[in-house]
């Protein structure tokens, strides 16, 4: 099942907003203007989906140490319906948004608490009405995005928020509930859901699984759990219980609009419990059950440990049968090893399942046909999957290294252990706010198709080999990088780490930068354009040799080196930079660049080599300071 953000409606909203931000640890005006700007765009998010009266809402923000992060409310709640003997009562400002009442008079309709030192790790989103645009900024690393924080309080103001107890669900008066409450269920596990008709339809017809931390702890007014928990596809939800990542954005999504839609005509209150117990399947050895497209599926589990299969609710607990073909919300094993395999048989029926966890490691885990929406393992020795779309992939390191396989990747987001060798078909990401990829370290990757991802690589790489083109690709490395052999062209991609021992692109290098900070070896392409290499460079890569710094102002590691850099066809627009440049060879800089310097370079030059478009062939052996090679805004310098 996928949950879609909602893009920014075009239209101006008709809801007016006053925001009062009181300050008093002195976090400065820097921080309160942003956050005063920022607060109507996050409350418009969710007052532009309640037809209302475009009434002014006025909201009173409190930087506030009380608090561990931030907190959102409305102070007031207005009784709007009784139903079987329980008063219902809605949000205050919800109430105000729709009928124009004011509840509380003077009063502020919604409370914002921010505690400042949290506040200081905000990144203020300049534009914020290109959230979800190809053309918006990036939240930076190491930043939590204000609009997804200061957005989802609204939600609590607006909608998640009522009068049950957090770890039990029980309603602190059984004849008051808010109009979120009333449609809040318990099950026999004392497991809390959201059974309000929108919402169960976009959860593909199920209750929505609200946050659940065991028997004297909970978060009622969140939705999901973490891994593997029930609901954890909802861990990247606005509104969900664990925190928000950093360099992330989050978004009002189909799932809590539809959430707001049932708070707006308030359903039938609480205390309900389900009835309809899951249906529950133990194995070990084979299993076989029927999916939802009427085929056998065989599961096999050999070795130490269990398998549980867990069914939606259905009368009679016949759920996988021929009568009742059903796909799995999850399978869970307890009690395995490192000697533990679990494989599908049948490789021509679908297995489908919501979840995949496992509390102990696993040798071997084989699904050429699985689709699920998270697969959470505390380790695995192998790992061989099929077409994965949407998955987010756990694996811990309970079982040691980690050989991967899968036909395919598709904003598939990936947390592994130590890889040794990771073989994938195609691995792409086409949703833009998706979440990177983190692997701890990796020996080797190869990518026969194409390669398009964001990924994060903690430790080392050993090397990547890519039999065709990468383009859009975002690879980070907190060390080394062994090699990376690209079959045709680099494009639109970044590529970081502390040292690259070697790049090898068979076609262009084209629109990307690749950065080291200690060392780069080596480096072969066929063309170079619009792109950027640097090593040891301070700050950002610059658009333009900056060639009025001086060696401090410009470079961190007098000793980093860029050398044995071969490019066999034309360089245009691009920059070489380093503390020391040697054995450069290029074929033919296009000398005249619109004004804009580019070249090559560094403290030390040594033996760089080549042709310039207008006033040909150059060697510059060694350099004193100053400009090497000088034609029209193509240079070759030692500053």
């Amino acid at each position: 099942m996928q949950i879609e953000a909602l893009q920014r409606r075009c239209l101006l909203s008709a809801t007016g907003w006053t925001v009062d931000v009181s300050d008093p640890f002195g976090v400065g005006t820097a921080t309160t203007d942003e956050i005063k700007r920022l607060v109507p765009y996050a409350g418009n998010q969710w007052a532009d989906h309640i037809s209302g009266t475009g009434a002014n809402v006025l909201v009173r923000v409190l930087l506030d140490k009380l608090v561990s992060t931030a907190t959102g409310s409305s102070p007031v709640n207005v009784e709007v319906r009784t139903v079987k003997g329980v008063k219902i009562f809605e949000q205050g400002a919800t109430n105000k948004l729709r009928t124009g009442n004011d509840g509380n008079g003077a009063e502020p309709d919604i409370e914002l608490h921010i505690n400042p030192d949290y506040a200081k790790t905000l990144w203020f989103d300049p534009s914020p009405e290109t959230r979800g645009s190809a053309s918006a900024a990036p939240v930076p690393v190491g930043k939590v995005d204000a609009v997804s924080v200061l957005m989802h309080e609204f939600g609590h103001a607006f909608v998640f928020n009522g009068f049950r107890n957090d770890q039990t669900g029980a309603l602190a008066k059984s004849t008051e509930a808010s109009a979120f409450d009333s449609d809040v269920t318990v099950d026999s596990g004392s497991h809390p859901f959201y059974v309000g008709s929108n919402a169960q339809a976009a959860f593909g017809g199920k209750p929505v699984p609200l946050t659940f931390r065991g028997p004297t702890t909970g978060d009622i007014y969140h939705l999901g759990n973490p891994a593997p928990g029930a609901g954890s596809e909802l861990s990247t939800a606005l509104m969900n219980s664990v925190g928000f990542d950093t360099g992330f954005r989050y978004f009002l999504d189909n799932q809590l609009l539809a959430v707001l839609q049932d708070t707006l005509v308030a359903g039938t209150p609480d205390p309900i419990i389900i009835d309809k117990l899951p249906t529950t399947i133990s194995f070990t050895g084979t299993k076989v059950y029927t999916n939802a497209f009427k085929q056998k599926v065989t599961l096999t589990l050999q070795g130490p440990g269990q398998a549980r299969l867990i069914f939606a609710d259905t009368v009679g607990g016949n759920a996988g049968t021929a009568a009742n073909p059903a796909d799995p919300l999850s399978l869970t094993l307890t009690g395995t090893s490192s000697k533990t395999t679990l494989f599908t048989v049948k490789p021509n029926a679908n297995f489908i399942v919501g979840m995949v966890s496992s509390a102990g490691g696993v040798k071997s885990f084989s699904a050429t046909t699985m689709a699920a929406k998270t697969v959470t393992l505390a380790g695995a020795s192998s790992l061989a999957l099929g077409n994965v779309g949407g998955t987010p992939i756990t694996i811990g390191s309970a079982a040691g290294k980690l050989t991967f396989s899968a036909k395919s990747l598709t904003d598939a987001v990936l947390s592994l252990p130590d890889v040794t060798t990771m073989t994938v078909g195609n691995w792409l990401t086409t949703d833009v706010n998706s979440r990177p990829s983190t692997i701890n370290s990796a020996r080797s990757i190869k990518v026969s198709s194409n390669f398009s991802v964001t990924v994060s690589i903690k430790k080392d790489l050993g090397s990547v080999t890519v039999a065709q083109g990468v383009k859009n690709l975002n690879l980070s490395v907190g060390k080394s990088i062994g090699a990376i052999t690209v079959g045709r062209n680099l494009q639109n991609s970044a590529i970081s780490a502390a040292a690259i021992l070697g790049i090898t692109v068979k076609g262009s290098i084209a629109s990307s930068q690749i950065r080291a900070s200690s060392g780069l070896r080596k480096v072969q392409a066929g063309s170079l354009s619009n792109s950027k290499i640097g090593v040891a460079v301070i700050g950002n890569l610059p658009d333009s040799l900056p060639t009025t710094q001086t060696v401090a102002q410009t470079f961190v590691n007098s000793k980093a080196t860029l050398s044995d850099v071969t490019i066999t066809g034309s360089v245009v627009s691009s920059l070489l930079m380093a503390p020391k440049v040697s054995n450069v060879k290029i074929g033919t800089a296009s000398a005249k660049n619109g004004g804009r310097a580019f070249g090559v370079l560094a403290d030390v030059l040594t033996s760089v080599s080549g042709k310039s478009s207008v006033k040909g062939a150059f060697n510059v052996a060694s350099s004193a300071k100053g400009a090497a090679v000088k034609d029209n805004d193509f240079s070759v310098i030692a500053i």
